[in-house]
């Protein structure tokens, strides 16, 4: 019975330990899914543009030593994620489907993947934190100036270009041949 109670009281020890870090992780992803993800026009949710938590972990990580804050295992960091995704609305970049990532973003997760030494990943993860807080920037301008367009329409228009234009959409001509009917070549 003793090793009952030492058992809970041990598990006990354990998750108010782990609470404050589950809170702090909580708060963290938070903020940096406002500041670093990017909303779905056809669902609540935002979506990290990291397709692996590993990569997000490392950004928790630099953030909580830059502060001189008590850093989460990788584990406590994948759980927590895990358990509080879907209360934040939030998600990573799936592999599949139409959401495309910045190729500024994409061409930063590869070169950090490449990177040989310390040095190299710091400069390359600074350079890839000062192109997040553009496009943060760019992103609040350009939701400051929807809200105007929708709550003054008499007097703004708020217009997005982002290189769309009805080439883009078009798709090739191909001729129905019966099977019998084929060109030969």
């Amino acid at each position: 019975m003793s090793s009952v109670a030492v058992e809970t009281s041990s598990r006990s020890n354990t998750d108010s330990i782990k609470a404050p870090l589950r809170d702090q992780i909580s708060a963290w992803l938070s903020i940096f899914a406002r500041h670093v993800g990017d909303g779905l026009p056809n669902e609540d949710i935002i979506v990290l543009l990291y397709r692996q938590l590993n990569a997000i972990y490392e950004e928790y990580q630099d953030d909580m030593n830059i502060i001189g804050e008590k850093v989460a295992s990788e584990s406590h960091f994948n759980a927590t994620f895990n358990a509080v995704s879907n209360e934040l609305k939030i998600r990573l970049c799936r592999d599949t489907g139409a959401f495309v990532t910045c190729g500024v973003c994409d061409a930063y997760h590869l070169r950090l993947r490449a990177a040989k030494t310390p040095l190299e990943r710091n400069q390359l993860k600074q350079l890839r934190r000062k192109h997040l807080h553009k496009q943060r920037i760019q992103r609040e301008k350009y939701y400051k100036h929807r809200l105007k367009a929708k709550m003054h329409p008499e007097k703004y228009l708020c217009i997005i270009m982002d290189g769309m234009d009805q080439r883009k959409t078009d798709l090739p001509v191909v001729g129905r041949y019966i099977k019998d009917e084929a060109p030969l070549g």
